[in-house]
């Protein structure tokens, strides 16, 4: 007796093409939820960068402001809001540099300068955070409040005022990150040590 050939019968058509079918939709899936936790990774990346800038960029501008002795005067009193100048010393109270903290709410870029003099030209600029959304917010970046705890603006104090008279100044960073997600708002005080307990004849 003759032994039986194994079937030449392969898949037909409609069996190939329902294995493709479905073997095609489990890998657009796992593609999707591949691409959906690339993307979560990447945003949260992002945020945590984001944070980390802007809590960076709170601790330079209050150690300036605890170095700084005076407060220097701008030429408008609405300026203050956005722009600090400041002549920084040393430990041992000689002059180190006149710096100038500014934010420039069309670009959104918070921005560390070196100073020449007293409002003089840039010679340096040594720190930028951008992204900065205060502009957009109407947050101030800067608050200043004298030894009373009143604060200063520009509507009930002179510049002279806000040089002389401020003792705290309150930094507030609004700014995102890129791709997102959301602004991240962080705070701080900085309080100009030379002028504890009081402003400078006010």
């Amino acid at each position: 007796m003759i032994p039986a050939r194994p079937s030449e019968a392969g898949f037909t058509v409609v069996e190939t093409a329902t294995a493709s079918m479905l073997l095609l939709v489990v890998l657009t899936t796992l593609l999707g939820l591949l691409n959906t936790q690339t993307k979560a990774e990447r945003r949260l990346r992002a945020s945590v960068d984001n944070q980390e800038d802007v809590r960076y960029a709170l601790v330079a501008i209050a150690r300036d402001v605890r170095a700084a002795d005076p407060l220097l005067p701008l030429a408008t009193t609405a300026t203050y809001r956005d722009t600090m100048e400041l002549e920084l010393k040393t430990t041992s109270g000689s002059h180190q540099a006149y710096v100038r903290w500014d934010f420039e709410s069309a670009s959104g870029v918070v921005r560390r300068q070196t100073l020449a003099a007293p409002g003089g030209s840039v010679t340096a600029t040594t720190y930028s955070l951008s992204r900065v959304r205060n502009g957009d917010a109407g947050i101030p970046l800067f608050r200043y409040y004298n030894s009373a705890g009143t604060e200063l603006t520009s509507t009930t104090a002179t510049a002279a005022d806000f040089a002389n008279c401020t003792i705290r100044v309150h930094i507030t960073l609004y700014a995102d990150s890129a791709p997102g997600p959301q602004p991240f708002r962080s705070e701080s005080d900085g309080e100009l040590r030379n002028r504890l307990p009081g402003g400078v004849g006010c």
